[in-house]
């Protein structure tokens, strides 16, 4: 099975700007499309979680794409034990 992921954007915000607007975003197109519930509501548990745990100070701290001082976009996943996976992809 495919691990689920999403990719954020982050230009000219954080990384916990990025995921809250996600999540606001995938909330309102869960109730107001026919895209598929099961992977929309699969993709807002994964932002939800990731934004209660995530230390977003220490993100900020460790990357400048990670503040949005740099445009980046970062891959959100969760490895089978339940650990946040950060990956930056290339400008897309």
């Amino acid at each position: 099975m495919e691990q689920l992921s999403l990719i954020l954007h982050l230009r000219g915000h954080c990384i916990e700007t990025a995921a809250k607007n996600e999540l606001s975003y995938l909330t309102e197109l869960y109730f107001n499309t026919n895209d598929d519930p099961d992977i929309l509501l699969k993709k807002i548990e994964l932002l939800q979680a990731f934004i209660q745990k995530s230390d977003f100070p220490k993100l900020r701290a460790c990357d400048e794409r990670l503040s949005g001082i740099k445009e980046a976009f970062v891959r959100i996943s969760m490895d089978n034990e339940n650990i946040f996976i950060l990956d930056f992809e290339k400008n897309e």
